[in-house]
């Protein structure tokens, strides 16, 4: 069984280097989908990258390499710092629109 992603690379045939490009890849590009927030993309780049993820160990056994692990932390702490960037927006602009509201209210005879 092979998963077949798509940057063309296939599980099977994949070498651990290859694996972490791709990760990385993907962890760019859901990086690039949040900023863009275009959640149905985020969702589906991360259901593919973990699918390739759980092909690529099913497949080829880490054996604790540390750059491995090290590589996969990295992508994991760059989408998390993103996320956390998000949430902040999400916080700001609904205080924004709630002090807005409260204003336009003001307003309304």
């Amino acid at each position: 069984m092979s998963c077949q992603s798509d940057f063309g690379v296939t599980a099977m045939t994949m070498t651990k280097e290859d694996f972490i490009d791709e990760f990385q890849q993907m962890n760019d590009r859901i990086e690039t989908a949040i900023a863009a927030r275009n959640f149905d993309l985020v969702v589906n780049i991360d259901e593919s990258r973990r699918e390739l993820l759980h092909q690529f160990t099913a497949e080829i056994e880490p054996d604790n390499d540390q750059i491995f692990f090290e590589a996969l932390e990295s992508c994991a702490k760059d989408n998390a710092r993103a996320i956390s960037k998000l949430k902040m927006e999400m916080v700001t602009l609904s205080s924004n629109v709630s002090s807005q509201t409260k204003a336009l209210n003001g307003y309304q005879p």
